[in-house]
């Protein structure tokens, strides 16, 4: 068939410990959890993936020390340290909007689905069917779908599954990177007219607006 191109993303690795959730098994069965995402200092690399079959086995074989960025830093490999050590780090860049952006190319969009957002959680196929029924244009439009890191845990032990699907991601390859927050952002407010989104009243008494994709998941 006719070659694909290049998707370019970002492989962040932690030298300080995970970046990602961890979960284990309580004495009384129950499963207990916290969430390593705090990147202080690590490394970047920049990786191009053969389309979203090669993109399903690069996510596969991420180790917990590491997470994806869809955004690209211009650099092959570059340390990554927080913002306000940078001058100490000549050559190293930080997790900002400074350093991370799109190519102006083609790129990988990614849509999560975070269940406790929608009007009402989605299987796989309804998660594919809505979002379509929002945006027809999307009809026939490849996608790779695959549930979150909180999602599908069950003990090996005794097969009991101690948390089911939750959080669900589609990743779509787009000819143009660096028109990816308009369309995201048409994309939003597109599902918001399909009757996808709402609002939750806040902690603090704010409303907090909420629809079937997390509105902050394609910033670079």
């Amino acid at each position: 068939g006719e070659a694909q191109p290049k998707l370019p993303l970002t492989v962040r690795t932690n030298t300080e410990g995970l970046l990602t959730k961890r979960y284990w098994l309580e004495a009384d069965g129950s499963i207990g959890r916290d969430t390593r995402a705090f990147l202080s200092v690590g490394q970047a690399e920049h990786v191009d993936v053969d389309g979203l079959w090669d993109l399903a086995a690069r996510l596969e074989d991420l180790q917990p020390r590491q997470a994806v960025a869809y955004g690209v830093t211009g650099k092959a490999r570059a340390a990554i340290v927080t913002r306000d050590v940078l001058h100490e780090r000549p050559g190293a860049i930080a997790r900002t909007r400074d350093f991370f952006a799109y190519p102006a190319g083609p790129a990988i969009m990614m849509l999560d689905h975070d269940a406790h957002h929608a009007t009402s959680p989605a299987s796989r196929d309804e998660l594919h069917s809505r979002v379509v029924r929002a945006c027809p244009e999307l009809v026939g439009a490849p996608m790779l779908w695959r549930a979150s890191a909180s999602s599908c845990i069950e003990n090996a032990a005794t097969g009991t599954v101690l948390q089911g699907l939750r959080g669900q991601r589609l990743y779509l390859p787009i000819s143009d990177g660096s028109d990816m927050l308009r369309a995201g952002r048409a994309l939003y407010e597109r599902l918001w007219l399909a009757g996808e989104g709402r609002y939750v009243i806040g902690k603090d008494g704010s409303l907090l607006d909420r629809n079937l994709i997390d509105g902050s998941g394609w910033q670079p």
